[in-house]
């Protein structure tokens, strides 16, 4: 095991500068950001944003902004998409949660023979209503119509 150690420590250390790689940045009179490892590939009129010296042959070019993506190039997704995704999936874990709550107390109501345990599960059941109309303005608020019609639609069987 140790033998496998130091054999892993020092291949990383021989292999490390190998990987180096010196980047040449700089901008355009735009103010594009342009970066490559050869300084022959830099645009005319670019100005160097600290250069390191050497030589290689990577280079990066941005694109303008108002270019289309080259065909087959795929893009990240915006961030605010994402985040609207991953809102729908709690909103609907939620929903789901109330729904599965709600049936619980009154398949627990149905079984309850003392006055107090009762009130305690008219209670819960209260609480479950009051979460329904919250997650439903929620929902309201960020203008997801379809959205708010498919919850709903889910929690309609949970009485205002």
């Amino acid at each position: 095991m140790l033998r496998l150690i130091i054999i892993l420590v020092v291949s990383l250390t021989v292999a490390a500068p190998v990987c180096a790689v010196e980047l040449y940045p700089c901008r355009d009179q735009e103010g594009r950001l342009f970066v490559t490892d050869d300084p022959g590939h830099l645009p005319e009129g670019c100005t160097l944003l600290g250069a390191p010296p050497g030589k290689g042959s990577f280079s990066i070019v941005t694109s303008p902004d108002d270019s289309p993506p080259a065909r087959g190039v795929m893009t990240a997704p915006s961030r605010t998409g994402q985040l609207e995704r991953a809102r729908t999936r709690i909103w609907q874990h939620r929903a789901e949660t109330l729904l599965a709550d709600y049936r619980r107390i009154v398949g627990e109501m149905s079984r309850i023979r003392r006055s107090r345990d009762r009130r305690v599960a008219r209670q819960r059941l209260e609480l479950v209503k009051e979460k329904k109309e919250l997650l439903l303005a929620e929902v309201q608020r960020s203008n997801r119509l379809i959205l708010r019609q498919e919850l709903a639609e889910l929690l309609a069987v949970i009485p205002d």
